[in-house]
Protein backbone atom coordinates (compact mmCIF):
# COMPACT_ATOMS: atom_id res chain seq x y z
CA UNK A 1 0.00 0.00 0.00
CA UNK A 2 1.28 3.26 -0.71
CA UNK A 3 1.77 5.90 2.41
CA UNK A 4 -0.67 8.37 3.45
CA UNK A 5 1.39 11.24 1.74
CA UNK A 6 1.47 9.73 -1.76
CA UNK A 7 -2.45 9.19 -1.60
CA UNK A 8 -3.46 12.43 -0.39
CA UNK A 9 -1.18 13.61 -2.86
CA UNK A 10 -2.07 11.63 -5.63
CA UNK A 11 -5.91 11.94 -4.94
CA UNK A 12 -6.06 15.80 -4.59
CA UNK A 13 -4.44 16.34 -7.77
CA UNK A 14 -6.87 13.68 -10.19
CA UNK A 15 -9.79 15.00 -8.17
CA UNK A 16 -8.59 18.93 -8.82
CA UNK A 17 -7.42 17.96 -12.62
CA UNK A 18 -10.92 16.21 -13.84
CA UNK A 19 -13.42 17.57 -11.33
CA UNK A 20 -16.17 16.53 -13.72
CA UNK A 21 -14.89 12.49 -13.01
CA UNK A 22 -15.86 10.35 -10.51
CA UNK A 23 -13.18 9.25 -8.54
CA UNK A 24 -12.60 6.12 -6.04
CA UNK A 25 -10.47 6.65 -3.87
CA UNK A 26 -8.67 5.08 -0.90
CA UNK A 27 -10.96 7.50 1.43
CA UNK A 28 -13.84 7.41 -0.77
CA UNK A 29 -13.89 3.24 0.33
CA UNK A 30 -17.67 2.00 0.33
CA UNK A 31 -19.00 4.72 -2.00
CA UNK A 32 -21.67 2.82 -4.64
CA UNK A 33 -20.96 2.99 -8.11
CA UNK A 34 -23.03 6.05 -9.25
CA UNK A 35 -26.48 4.73 -9.62
CA UNK A 36 -27.26 6.04 -13.09
CA UNK A 37 -24.54 3.73 -14.05
CA UNK A 38 -22.38 6.84 -14.98
CA UNK A 39 -18.83 6.59 -15.59
CA UNK A 40 -16.47 6.42 -12.23
CA UNK A 41 -12.66 5.65 -12.39
CA UNK A 42 -11.04 3.63 -9.27
CA UNK A 43 -7.90 4.79 -7.66
CA UNK A 44 -5.29 1.62 -6.55
CA UNK A 45 -1.88 1.63 -5.34
CA UNK A 46 -0.35 -1.87 -6.50
CA UNK A 47 3.10 -3.20 -6.05
CA UNK A 48 4.58 -1.08 -3.78
CA UNK A 49 7.92 -1.14 -2.63
CA UNK A 50 10.53 0.98 -0.10
CA UNK A 51 14.06 0.93 -0.33
CA UNK A 52 17.01 3.34 1.77
CA UNK A 53 18.41 4.70 -1.12
CA UNK A 54 21.50 6.65 0.47
CA UNK A 55 23.63 6.42 3.56
CA UNK A 56 24.48 9.00 5.86
CA UNK A 57 23.99 10.36 8.95
CA UNK A 58 20.62 9.28 10.90
CA UNK A 59 17.47 11.10 9.99
CA UNK A 60 19.16 12.28 6.47
CA UNK A 61 19.29 9.79 4.28
CA UNK A 62 16.67 8.96 1.25
CA UNK A 63 14.01 6.19 1.29
CA UNK A 64 12.36 5.80 -1.58
CA UNK A 65 8.97 4.57 -1.92
CA UNK A 66 7.95 3.43 -5.67
CA UNK A 67 5.01 1.78 -7.04
CA UNK A 68 2.38 1.71 -9.37
CA UNK A 69 -1.04 4.09 -9.31
CA UNK A 70 -3.49 2.02 -11.12
CA UNK A 71 -6.53 3.79 -12.45
CA UNK A 72 -9.88 1.28 -13.47
CA UNK A 73 -11.87 3.16 -15.94
CA UNK A 74 -16.03 2.01 -15.66
CA UNK A 75 -17.83 3.38 -18.46
CA UNK A 76 -21.89 2.13 -17.90
CA UNK A 77 -23.12 0.36 -21.30
CA UNK A 78 -25.59 3.28 -21.50
CA UNK A 79 -23.20 5.70 -22.32
CA UNK A 80 -22.99 6.26 -26.19
CA UNK A 81 -19.95 4.27 -27.76
CA UNK A 82 -18.93 3.42 -23.97
CA UNK A 83 -15.36 1.84 -25.30
CA UNK A 84 -14.42 4.64 -26.80
CA UNK A 85 -15.04 6.87 -24.11
CA UNK A 86 -13.61 4.52 -21.94
CA UNK A 87 -10.22 4.92 -23.91
CA UNK A 88 -10.71 8.56 -24.56
CA UNK A 89 -11.06 8.92 -20.78
CA UNK A 90 -7.88 6.84 -20.52
CA UNK A 91 -5.92 8.73 -22.86
CA UNK A 92 -7.19 12.22 -20.97
CA UNK A 93 -6.14 10.52 -17.24
CA UNK A 94 -3.06 9.51 -18.75
CA UNK A 95 -1.60 13.05 -19.87
CA UNK A 96 -2.67 13.83 -16.35
CA UNK A 97 -0.44 11.66 -14.62
CA UNK A 98 2.65 11.17 -17.32
CA UNK A 99 5.95 12.68 -16.01
CA UNK A 100 4.52 15.08 -13.15
CA UNK A 101 5.71 15.77 -9.81
CA UNK A 102 2.77 15.86 -7.80
CA UNK A 103 3.53 17.30 -3.67
CA UNK A 104 6.67 15.40 -4.16
CA UNK A 105 5.42 12.15 -6.37
CA UNK A 106 7.06 11.74 -9.43
CA UNK A 107 5.52 9.90 -11.64
CA UNK A 108 6.98 8.51 -14.93
CA UNK A 109 5.44 7.36 -17.99
CA UNK A 110 1.70 5.20 -18.08
CA UNK A 111 0.84 1.92 -19.56
CA UNK A 112 -1.29 1.84 -22.75
CA UNK A 113 -5.21 0.44 -21.16
CA UNK A 114 -6.06 -3.05 -21.16
CA UNK A 115 -9.77 -3.67 -21.62
CA UNK A 116 -11.44 -6.50 -18.53
CA UNK A 117 -13.43 -8.59 -21.35
CA UNK A 118 -15.05 -9.73 -18.43
CA UNK A 119 -16.92 -6.70 -18.08
CA UNK A 120 -18.61 -7.59 -21.16
CA UNK A 121 -21.30 -9.61 -18.94
CA UNK A 122 -21.75 -6.62 -16.68
CA UNK A 123 -23.25 -3.38 -16.57
CA UNK A 124 -19.66 -1.33 -17.20
CA UNK A 125 -17.00 -1.28 -19.80
CA UNK A 126 -13.47 -1.74 -17.43
CA UNK A 127 -10.44 -0.68 -18.99
CA UNK A 128 -7.25 0.29 -16.80
CA UNK A 129 -3.65 1.37 -17.36
CA UNK A 130 -0.85 1.79 -14.29
CA UNK A 131 1.57 4.31 -13.67
CA UNK A 132 4.77 4.29 -12.40
CA UNK A 133 5.18 6.41 -9.44
CA UNK A 134 8.70 7.06 -6.43
CA UNK A 135 8.41 9.01 -3.24
CA UNK A 136 11.78 9.99 -1.37
CA UNK A 137 11.19 10.81 2.20
CA UNK A 138 14.40 11.40 4.94
CA UNK A 139 14.58 9.43 7.62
Amino acid sequence: MASMAVVNAVEAYLKAEHPDVAFRGLKDEGDAPPADGGTFVAIQYTVPDAEQASIGAPGSNVFRHTGAIRLVVSVGKKTVNPREAAVTLCDALAVTMRSKSISGVITHAPTSPVFDDRSDDGLYHVFSFSTPYQHDVLG
